[in-house]
């Protein structure tokens, strides 16, 4: 239950998993339970996905179906792979891991809108989302206006997140599918703006 994620079971992180996963696919009985002659739990070997599989299977669906099969397998290796990707990490920490500043204080958050980004949140995830693509644009908005409970983003981060999510172009993580998230414009104003707005 907690390699899969089930029954309410708090998953392993993906590193952990991927060890247990390799000794439950063998095809013989758990060493625990060698010289049992009642027990041969093992001798199958697990046949079932993984809770980081799942989730990185699902995520490879939101690319065209057109993608050459050694992308798609890259992007979901690139997932599981990543010790990184655990469920104790929040949306904000994510995002934020996603964003640099220059040394004279520079923000540069235009990876956050990165493929990779998108993967390590959707991976992170204890529950997969029915749309991935439009909650990670929900819970992206939220903290950059700041709303339903979201902490909002440093000031400089806002700006330079604002100046791409106002350009009128599909996010770069979501190039090359069927999500047009983006093509509009943000065009409503973030946290910070607003605050700037109230005191004139």
């Amino acid at each position: 239950s907690h390699l899969t994620g089930s029954d309410g079971r708090k998953p392993f992180p993906c590193e952990i998993e991927a060890n247990i996963l390799k000794l439950v696919r063998r095809k013989q009985i758990w060493d625990c339970f060698k010289g049992s002659k009642t027990c041969n739990i093992g001798m199958n070997g697990f046949k079932s996905v993984g809770w980081h599989e799942k989730l990185a299977i699902r995520a490879t669906k939101t690319t065209d179906r057109n993608t050459p099969a050694s992308k798609s397998s890259s992007s979901r290796n690139r997932v599981m792979d990543d010790p990184e990707h655990t469920i104790e990490s929040t949306s904000y920490s994510i995002f934020l891991k996603y964003e640099k500043s220059s040394a004279d204080r520079i923000s540069d958050a235009k990876r956050v809108l990165s493929k990779d980004c998108f993967d390590s949140w959707l991976a992170s995830r204890y529950t997969m989302p029915r749309k991935p693509a439009e909650s990670f644009r929900r819970a992206l908005i939220s903290h950059v206006a700041g709303c339903d409970g979201r902490k909002p983003f440093p000031k400089d981060v806002e700006s330079s997140l604002l100046c791409e999510l106002r350009k009128k172009k599909v996010w770069p993580c979501f190039k090359d599918t069927d999500q047009n998230i983006g093509i509009r414009g943000f065009q409503k104003l973030g946290y910070h703006e607003k605050q700037t707005r109230a005191l004139i």
